[in-house]
This record gives structure tokens, C-alpha cells and sequence, in this order.
């Protein structure tokens, strides 16, 4: 961590804006570049900070990277966490933000990375599940914020809404799959989902290698989203969401008003 980075000082705004307090931007930051996250050990010093008071860790938010890039650890808390049809209140959220997503659920002891065979290792313990990844924000001005600091925000992530798993999904595309995601019966985006880089797994394995003891590790039960298959969608509130991906199942969520 550099040492010119308050960690604490950030972690304890964004916990008290989980709690309902203030978002973080402008003076509750502040204007010098050294109360930003400089790196990413700086950013993840803060998850690791944050999820020790909103905690445990239900699950983590991960896409493809192109390679020498850092891959994505955001940890998602497991009370956001819902099975489908789920709802959640509506001041639960302050924006409510919507991704269909290919998730992993961990089922067994994972391989250690430098296995042999690992990618077959790791296939034989985690179930594919269609996921709704709920997005949200802890800063004033998301769009405008640095990346490291929504790197520190757990990549805006929220929550999930986890459809079935299924334990054989050999035969499902989890690169480019077919899908349908509306609000109020109404398409949202794309009818042809692409995960983002690559493929789903491609972007677990990735993640696996790369996760080490971050926020507890990855343990089995959790759950490692992949990627937008659908892009961000941002909605009001008082509607019902629904999405489908061809071969892996559909997820439904409510935000209330």
C-alpha cells in the first residue's frame, strides 16, 4: 500500500454509505490525488477494510482481462445475495443498476492454480447459474470517478439473484448464448449476450489464479460472476426484471419503490 493512502479513512466513508450515510465524492474525499486509492493494493486494502464490517463475503464480481492487466476482485456481501425470484426494498438501493451474467457457484475444494489438469479440476467443482448481478454505488459521481477508487467501491457491485445451477453445463455456450432481459415485459439491450474477453470459465479460471486469501478467499457455496452478457442497465424502481439465458435458465427480480 502506498504510503501516502489512507485506507481506513476510505473504507470507514464507504462503510457509513452502506449504511445509509453520505455518498463519497468532492470534500468527503478530498481534492489531493493522496487521498485516492494510488494502486490496486491500495483499492483492495479497502475491500479487504469494508467487507470486515458489511461482511461475510457471499461472492465476487470478475471479467476477462487482457493478459499483464489486473483481474478483477470485487467482493459481493452474501445478505445482497437472493435466490430467484428474489425482491429487494426499495431503499435498500440508491441506483439500481441491472447485468444478466453467467455465474460459477464453488461446489468442492477448488485445485490450487498450478495443478496439474487444473482447468478439469475446476470444472468438476462448480455449477453454472444464470445470475442477475445488482449494481449500485457508494460515490456521488460514479461516471466521473477514478478507476482504483471503483476498484475500492467493490466495482459497484451490490448484489446477486441466482436462478438454479446446473452441474452439467458442458453442452451450454458460455461465450456468446442467446438471451432475453426485460424490464416490465419490455427487451432491455441485446438478444445476443457475449461474455466480455473470451469466455465465461476462461474468466473463472483467471479469477481463481489471481484470488489468493483476498477478502477470505474463495470458499465453496460462493458464487464468481463473469461478466455482462447484456451490458449495464440502469432503472427506476417499482419494476420486475426478468432474464433468460438460452440453454442455462432464467432469474427474476423486483425492486420495490
Amino acid at each position: 500500500m502506498s504510503e501516502t493512502f489512507d485506507a481506513q479513512k476510505l473504507a470507514t466513508g464507504l462503510v457509513a454509505a452502506h449504511r445509509g450515510g453520505a455518498l463519497l465524492g468532492g470534500a468527503a474525499i478530498g481534492p489531493e490525488p493522496q487521498k485516492l486509492p494510488q494502486k490496486f493494493t491500495d483499492a483492495f486494502a479497502v475491500q479487504r477494510l469494508v467487507m470486515a464490517e458489511i461482511g461475510p463475503v457471499g461472492g465476487y464480481k470478475t471479467s476477462n482481462v487482457t493478459a499483464g492487466e489486473q483481474v478483477i476482485l470485487a467482493p459481493i456481501p452474501a445478505a445482497n445475495i437472493r435466490p430467484s425470484p428474489a425482491r429487494y426494498k426499495g431503499d435498500e438501493m440508491r441506483r439500481v443498476g441491472i447485468e444478466l451474467e453467467i455465474a460459477f457457484r464453488i461446489d468442492g475444494p477448488l485445485p490450487a492454480p498450478n495443478a496439474p489438469n487444473f482447468e478439469d479440476a475446476l470444472r468438476a467443482v462448480v455449477s453454472a447459474v444464470p445470475v442477475i448481478e445488482m449494481v449500485d454505488t457508494r460515490l456521488s459521481d460514479l461516471e466521473g470517478a477514478p478507476a482504483l477508487l471503483k476498484m475500492a467501491d467493490n466495482q459497484s457491485g451490490f448484489g446477486l439473484v441466482v436462478g438454479e445451477a446446473i452441474r452439467d453445463w458442458s453442452a451450454i455456450d458460455i461465450a456468446a448464448p442467446e438471451i432475453t432481459f426485460t424490464v416490465d415485459g419490455r427487451q432491455v439491450g441485446t438478444t445476443a449476450g457475449q461474455v466480455p474477453g473470451g469466455t465465461a470459465f476462461e474468466a473463472l479460471v483467471g479469477f481463481v489464479g489471481a484470488i489468493g486469501h483476498h477478502c477470505g478467499g474463495l470458499q465453496i457455496g460462493q458464487y464468481v460472476t463473469t461478466g455482462s452478457l447484456s451490458g449495464l442497465h440502469w432503472i427506476e424502481k417499482g419494476v420486475e426484471v426478468r432474464g433468460t439465458i438460452v440453454g442455462l435458465g432464467s432469474v427474476s427480480v423486483a425492486v420495490e419503490a
